[in-house]
């Protein structure tokens, strides 16, 4: 299916975590500053605590960004929850606090940001259930937004799990390296869009996808001049941590 001749929501920038150069990442303060630097679509990560509640995390370990340790697949929420995921940004940001999905997904709505949500899956988790967590709480805070989500994962597992149960949402598959297999794979789940490194690509390989019918979504961008030749190459959008990326540049 040729998905480039379908309506496009999505614009050419989104806030990497909110806007993690400015705040820290992916927590209530990161989306607010995204919405502030201008920015209108955000990427966010979602796994499930050791109860099987959604969250906005993306590490499978909590050391890096709260004051907390060991893995988020074995904490529950009601400890998350207390630790500090600000402090190691700034001083400032002591208070923030890890967000529930739902926490999220009702902050973005009352902002008005549309929303690439990436799903994590954690070692041993069910990925029935992080698929069935994150189709419930789209349907409880989102149902009124109009903007459709974009929902991305570099799990195949999770792809399909949501593709079973919601074959009307938009999917994105994420790589992270240049494999021919990406083809297969964007068919069989039908995904719209391919999220993949900038690193890897070049103005041939985007040729491909394009050509394939598929938008092209590049991470991690930090350079304004690199940006700008992406998007020369036909890149649809990019990732960044700073949403003034383009202007400051």
């Amino acid at each position: 299916m040729n998905h480039l001749s379908e309506p496009w929501i999505v614009p050419n920038l989104l806030a990497h975590r909110g806007a993690s150069a400015q705040a820290p990442e992916n927590t209530l303060a990161a989306l607010r500053r995204a919405k502030a630097l201008g920015a209108t679509w955000v990427e966010f990560d979602v796994m499930l605590d050791s109860r099987g509640e959604a969250i906005i995390f993306h590490d499978h370990k909590l050391h890096r960004t709260t004051n907390g340790h060991g893995f988020v697949a074995k904490t529950p929420y009601s400890v998350i929850a207390t630790l500090d995921a600000g402090s190691w940004f700034g001083p400032e940001f002591k208070y923030e606090r890890v967000p529930t999905l739902a926490d999220w997904l009702q902050e973005a709505a009352t902002l008005g940001l549309g929303i690439n949500l990436e799903m994590k899956l954690g070692k041993l988790q069910r990925v029935d259930l992080l698929a069935d967590q994150v189709l419930t709480n789209l349907a409880r805070y989102w149902r009124s937004v109009s903007l459709m989500p974009l929902i991305s994962s570099a799990s195949i597992d999770c792809l399909a799990a949501v593709h079973e149960r919601a074959p009307h949402l938009m999917l994105g598959y994420i790589t992270n390296r240049w494999n021919e297999n990406w083809r297969k794979l964007m068919r069989r789940f039908d995904c719209v869009s391919l999220h993949i490194d900038e690193k890897c690509l070049t103005k041939d390989r985007v040729f491909q996808i394009k050509s394939a019918g598929y938008r092209v979504l590049a991470f991690t961008v930090h350079d304004a001049r690199r940006a700008f030749e992406l998007f020369d190459m036909g890149v649809d959008a990019v990732f960044v941590n700073d949403p003034q990326l383009l202007i400051l540049g």
